[in-house]
């Protein structure tokens, strides 16, 4: 990611936990600019007013802190769940974050755009399931997203390329490569080699699963104003 001086971004597959988003809204809330949530919870939270039922109508969505905005694509119904969402601290309100569904209107991909110096750049957060969903759609879509500073997230891909468990580099992991190639990025390497995955069979940590993608020249020159 760009130097934590400047943009600092925190991404994470929460698996639905509601209070695992809720401690960190306030717990990091000094420490991240921009929280990329893959699998977040989207529960009951109250009952809000109705005019048609005294009981009232169900309110759901994902934490709430008055620090942090909530970036998300509004679901369909009940069963369109978010894959993907956003939450950006409020310092950072005057760079004008917007959910760019206009140019990518997928479930499970959220491209967010911000002005910075008078000029439009965007980052992506990705949720991919066990069938490359969202990576295939960018690919055949053939999707060009100008100054596209930063693409991450879960694409459920254990390759060799950022995983030194194991040692293959399937078709898919190409395909991801390829499709960052596509839109100007190349993988960037964390700042420490922590742990990206816990097993759900044996709940070890992994190196896995959570490469990250950046345009380095545009990073590296990036200055928040």
């Amino acid at each position: 990611m760009c130097s934590t001086t400047k943009l600092r971004i925190y991404l994470q597959n929460v698996r639905k936990n509601y209070a695992l988003v809720d401690t960190f809204l306030e717990s990091q809330k000094d420490h991240y600019d921009i929280f990329f949530v893959q699998e977040p919870p989207w529960n009951f939270i109250r009952y809000a007013p109705s005019t048609v039922s005294l009981e009232g109508d169900k309110a759901v969505g994902a934490p709430i802190h008055p620090n942090w905005t909530q970036v998300v694509r509004i679901p369909k119904d009940s069963e369109d769940v978010p894959r993907v969402m956003a939450f950006i601290y409020s310092h950072l309100s005057r760079l004008r974050f917007s959910l760019r569904r206009d140019m990518v209107d997928h479930c499970d991909i959220l491209l967010l755009s911000f002005f910075n110096r008078g000029e439009c750049h965007f980052l992506m957060n990705v949720y991919s399931d066990d069938r490359h969903s969202a990576v295939k759609f960018m690919l055949d879509q053939i999707i060009d997203i100008p100054n596209l500073l930063y693409m991450g997230g879960d694409f459920n891909i254990r390759d060799a390329e950022w995983d030194p468990s194991v040692s293959s580099h399937p078709a898919a992991g190409q395909t991801l490569i390829d499709l960052a190639d596509s839109l100007g990025l190349v993988r960037s390497l964390p700042e420490l080699p922590v742990p990206t995955h816990y097993s759900d069979t044996d709940g070890h940590a992994k190196l896995s699963h959570r490469p990250y993608f950046s345009r380095h020249e545009l990073c590296s020159s990036l200055a928040l104003h």
